[in-house]
């Protein structure tokens, strides 16, 4: 039986002033396991895929690349897991590399480890998982961004000891050349990423909005916090930027003003060393007589 999933590539041409779409299918697939989930990055040879399935106690991660000018299959390459308490926390290509992080909560010992897999443009994959952090806690929020020449990866993990406990953020800082972790830097903030749930846009309390790693290892994330007291609505929020410098043990927060608007996703870009680019979507509320009666979308984009 064969699969109706097919790859198409696709190529803009322009022609007296228009811009044509020409479609070229590439090979039927043959009937696979698992759910295609998404394309997860190209390089200058192809398209890099990602699926997964389960069997047994396992899960079998499944990365694939496609050749660009004809879409056949270069490789197919499998990482096969323990499936008991594990969670796929991200995939991404970067210069021609797959990283596969994940995170896994260690029963005997009661901590979540969080490590990664690489593959190779060629294909070729590690022969055992990289592990970066160990964490005291079982559910831990991980968020992971690399800085622009991709030597250096951030990780966040936002996290409880225990349920009574006070919630706690780390940023690493690891070299993903020499495999080893610079430094670790532990503030009492509960940075959470913000959820989605259903066809709406559901915020914690407090909401990491945006992360960003610069090329001196500084750090700058979107810090949402809904404002107390019971006269304030579930709408009214204050929006920081946090500044964790690389020489600072603690972040710098700067407040940016919007009356009653939630930052549904912040994005940070390094003009030069003295200005930092912050664009984002503020969702705002009009009220009448003390009732919302519309909702807006802001596009904002300023200098810091």
């Amino acid at each position: 039986m064969r699969s109706n999933i097919l790859y198409s590539l696709f190529f803009f041409t322009s022609l007296i002033g228009f811009s044509q779409l020409q479609l070229q299918y590439g090979p039927e697939l043959e009937e696979v396991k698992g759910k295609m989930n998404r394309v997860i990055g190209t390089d200058e040879d192809g398209f890099y895929c990602y699926r997964v399935y389960a069997k047994g106690d396992y899960a079998h991660l499944i990365i694939e690349k496609y050749g660009k000018s004809d879409m056949n299959i270069q490789f197919i390459k499998e990482i096969k897991l323990d499936e008991n308490d594990l969670s796929v926390e991200e995939i991404k290509c970067v210069g021609g590399v797959v990283y596969v992080f994940i995170s896994q909560f260690n029963r005997k010992s009661e901590r979540s480890v969080f490590s990664y897999w690489k593959i190779s443009g060629q294909g070729k994959v590690d022969s055992i998982g990289t592990e970066i952090i160990s964490l005291p806690a079982k559910n831990v929020d991980y968020d992971v961004v690399f800085n622009s020449d991709q030597t250096k990866l951030l990780i966040k993990a936002c996290y409880k000891i225990s349920g009574d406990s006070p919630w706690i953020t780390d940023f690493t800082l690891f070299n993903l050349k020499e495999k080893v972790s610079l430094w670790t830097k532990s503030i009492d903030q509960k940075l959470k990423n913000s959820k989605f749930t259903g066809y709406g846009l559901h915020y914690e309390d407090i909401a990491l909005t945006g992360l960003y790693l610069d090329d001196k290892d500084n750090v700058y994330y979107g810090h949402m916090i809904k404002d107390p007291g019971p006269e304030n609505s579930e709408n009214t929020h204050t929006l920081f930027i946090g500044f964790l410098k690389s020489e600072y043990s603690k972040p710098k927060l700067v407040e940016l003003n919007f009356e009653k608007c939630k930052a549904t996703d912040l994005g940070f870009l390094r003009v030069n060393n003295e200005q930092l680019l912050v664009g984002g979507f503020l969702k705002g509320y009009i009220e009448k007589e003390g009732k919302i009666i519309q909702e807006q979308v802001y596009l904002v984009i300023g200098l810091i």
